[in-house]
């Protein structure tokens, strides 16, 4: 007789109901009773396809958490117990960097960050500490001052290049002003991040290094295709689909043109080296890429291998761009609608303006107004939506209580354990930001910049904050001078349902971005 389906089924069944009942044993022995018994763990593929996905939070905000400050998710069917937090107080406790050593980003959370090489965003302990070494003095008053005038530059160049009329009372109609704050965050880090101003030019985008398209429509396809890139085995890009085909030319094209700028840029160093020593490198050491590069070629702790520099030349590129381009096109859909608030910045614009002709980056100190849009959009629209830690010991997490009656809570983490830190959740408790669905540009003169916690906290915040606020700053004061922004309604819709369709969407790829805004601009 031989073997049958149920001879072969049955046993994997076994093994399976088996293999999760031991995980589900171990969860409710180290943490006890969970909050959330999902099929299956929202960070998965499974979990994105068939469950919770990734944006349950926000379609839970604000009260996705009930009145508590952490939630525990034990997976039925796939994944591994986890502890969703959104207390400011666990992120400062496991967010890392400094002395902290008990708290990593473990590999596997990383994912497409990885996709060319360890960088500063994916590395952790030491290897952290060296990758800030090398890139924070690029970071400083000189850089921003830079970013203020290539943004000032190229928000010209897009008015004169897409063809705006500028006579007052003039009007400009556009379906998605992503597709715009995109390109303007391309080219304001190509120019500062990279030191390349005349490649990045309005009218005539980079091309990519293969004839695929531009370096732009690269990255773009790149982070979609990410995990496929990164996972699919060597022979799926064989197969006869025009699809596949696109999406590994986009991947190599971006490829190529990262190698091709390294190797330049190694050229002019040796070069400057070789001709006049550390002096001669004041010339070509301003920017962000020259640094990697530099320390790509020394020798010593501070020397970077082949695949950190690309890996970190491609974080450049993309969270140099999509994060900040992300979160203006959310300001500018607020903007729209909450009239009352863009009438605020603009009437601080103008007396700013009046009182300082001078427009460069002195000004931003000024535009406090702005600022606080920035900061508000990005409470509302998270790019980095989640933050994953590992813990390498043993330890405790003091979750703080929920009200000012109770004690704070300390909960035993095993070594091995997982903390989610849900950013859309932490930007969302009414314990941290009153009436938090609101948009509220004036919260933060009261709540004040550290309460930014979107672009984490401690040693492993966002290095790249300031250069984020200062690109956006800039922006929006152009804009706003020069325009009076308002919603571009569908025909027969009126401004609540065009709020509905525009302010209430997302999507997430690799980060949270609003759905595509369409505005049109009136020239004031």
């Amino acid at each position: 007789m031989g073997i049958t389906a149920v001879d072969v089924v049955l046993p994997c069944a076994i093994a399976f109901v088996s293999w999760r009942a031991s995980i589900l044993l171990y969860a409710y022995r180290a943490y006890g009773p969970s909050d959330l018994y999902p099929a299956f763990i929202p960070l998965s593929l499974p979990g994105v396809t068939f469950g919770m996905g990734l944006i349950w939070t926000w379609n839970r905000r604000p009260d996705g958490y009930g009145n508590k400050e952490c939630i525990r998710i034990t997976p039925l069917l796939w994944g591994y117990s986890t502890l969703y937090v959104r207390s400011p107080e666990v992120l400062r406790q496991v967010a890392g960097g400094g002395s902290n050593k008990t708290w990593i980003k473990p590999d596997w959370a990383n994912g497409s960050l990885l996709l060319y090489g360890q960088n500063l965003a994916t590395e952790n302990l030491e290897g952290w500490r060296r990758h800030r070494r090398i890139m924070q003095p690029s970071f400083s008053r000189s850089t921003y001052e830079l970013v203020w005038r290539e943004t000032t530059r190229i928000y010209h160049d897009m008015v004169k290049t897409e063809g705006w009329n500028t006579q007052s009372g003039s009007i400009v109609s556009i379906k998605a002003i992503n597709q715009l704050t995109f390109k303007l965050g391309l080219y304001v880090i190509g120019s500062c991040g990279f030191g390349l101003p005349e490649k990045f030019t309005w009218a005539d985008p980079p091309k990519g290094e293969k004839g695929q398209g531009n370096i732009q429509s690269n990255i773009a396809s790149v982070e979609k295709s990410s995990l496929t890139i990164q996972f699919a085995p060597k022979w799926i890009w064989k197969l006869p689909s025009k699809r596949l085909r696109t999406m590994w030319e986009e991947y190599t094209s971006l490829t190529s043109f990262i190698h091709t700028e390294v190797a330049q840029r190694k050229a002019i160093i040796d070069e400057a080296l070789a001709n006049g020593g550390d002096d001669a490198l004041d010339s070509v050491n301003q920017d962000v890429f020259s640094r990697l590069v530099l320390a790509s070629q020394s020798d010593g702790k501070q020397a970077l291998s082949d695949s950190e520099l690309i890996g970190n030349t491609f974080v450049l590129l993309f969270a140099g761009h999509d994060t900040t381009s992300s979160t203006l096109a959310a300001a500018i859909a607020l903007l729209a609608y909450h009239t009352d608030e863009q009438d605020k910045a603009h009437q601080e614009i103008v007396k700013v303006i009046e009182e300082n002709p001078q427009f460069d980056f002195s000004l931003s100190s000024q535009l406090s107004y702005i600022t606080s849009i920035f900061l508000e959009a990005v409470r509302l629209y998270p790019a980095g939506e989640v933050g994953i830690r590992e813990c390498l010991e043993d330890t405790m997490l003091r979750i703080p209580p929920s009200d000012e009656k109770s004690p704070p809570v300390d909960v035993a983490m095993p070594k091995g354990s997982t903390v989610v830190v849900d950013f859309i959740a932490m930007q969302y408790h009414s314990r941290q930001f009153a009436d938090p669905l609101a948009f509220r540009p004036s919260r933060w003169a009261e709540v004040g910049e550290d309460s930014a916690t979107a672009f984490s906290t401690g040693p492993r915040a966002c290095i790249g904050k300031k250069f984020a606020q200062t690109e956006a700053t800039c922006f929006l004061t152009n804009l706003l001078r020069d325009w009076r922004i308002e919603p571009l309604l569908n025909p027969g819709e009126t401004k609540e349902q065009w709020k509905t369709r525009v302010l209430g969407k997302v999507k997430i790829v690799l980060t949270l971005t609003i759905a595509d805004v369409p505005v049109r601009l009136v020239r004031r």
